[in-house]
């Protein structure tokens, strides 16, 4: 892919249909000198880039200012002292930004398959069950009775089991912080809690996912780094183990952990909040 020869002079503007032409070429051509042009499917980072791509695209442009709004008119062209065709550029991102959105669905679909499936394992007292969405504790129970001791994630209270906080616990002042003079955005409770997880191990007593940084989490947490979940059993006791790598080069700040969340077994709405588990 070759940028495309814009500087940024706004010539072409203001478009009559209200088209952002500059912001979408500067986009463009910004992906393709970091490297974040999805192009082959087969490539390891394909994924990541077009996450990139597609977050960048809709943060850098309005959607209804998109290119998918060129109506062809081509007003634009005679103002361009870099005699760009500016109706064909757009036309073109637009076929591209369609083909990485409709890649994204299938993609989607795929991974929803992928990230229902469950691990479970006993140790004949008691039993777990985790979902590789969030590396999340979804069971605990009881073996010999079936008892659950987990909340089912009833979505009219709280839809969760017991997601993953990574890498902050709690919420930032104003949903931002400040690293390096630059200003980045965090959800409160971090970027892991939508992920999929892949699985490493499993064993009769234990079960370990893993995850890394990628291209979209790197905009919100700019370091790489490798992190580890592990679920053990012991007695009639679940382990829950963290390994944070940090495989960059610069010092990562991060705090971890969970959000588990428990069943009171015959209580209703209103009951007074006491009991044992």
């Amino acid at each position: 892919f070759d940028t495309i020869p814009c500087n940024d002079c706004k010539y072409c503007m203001p478009c009559p249909y209200g088209i952002d032409i500059p912001a979408i070429l500067l986009h463009y051509n910004k992906c393709i000198n970091d490297g974040n042009i999805p192009t082959n499917s087969q490539d390891r980072n394909y994924r990541e880039a077009r996450r990139a791509y597609l977050i960048g695209y809709d943060r850098s442009v309005p959607k209804l200012r998109q290119a998918d709004h060129c109506t062809g008119c081509a007003q634009c062209n005679p103002h361009c002292p870099q005699g760009i065709d500016i109706p064909k550029e757009l036309q073109r991102i637009d076929k591209y930004v369609e083909k990485l959105k409709q890649e994204t669905l299938k993609a989607l679909t795929a991974l929803l398959t992928e990230i229902i499936k469950m691990e479970t394992i006993s140790n004949g007292k008691i039993c777990i069950s985790a979902q590789r969405f969030s590396a999340e504790l979804c069971s605990l129970r009881d073996a010999a009775t079936g008892r659950e001791y987990f909340w089912q994630a009833d979505p009219k209270f709280w839809g969760r089991h017991c997601p993953m906080l990574f890498p902050i616990v709690g919420g930032l002042w104003e949903g931002s912080y400040l690293h390096r003079g630059v200003r980045r955005n965090m959800p409160k409770h971090g970027l892991l809690q939508e992920r999929a997880f892949d699985v490493k191990s499993q064993d009769a007593e234990s079960v370990t996912y893993i995850t890394h940084d990628t291209a979209a989490t790197r905009l919100a947490f700019p370091f790489k780094f490798e992190l580890e979940q592990k679920f053990s059993l012991h007695e009639r006791t679940v382990s829950v183990g963290w390994t944070v790598r940090n495989v960059g080069c610069d010092d990562m700040p991060f705090q971890i952990g969970g959000h588990p969340s428990f069943y009171f077994h015959g209580f209703k709405p209103g009951d007074e909040v006491k009991g044992y588990l």
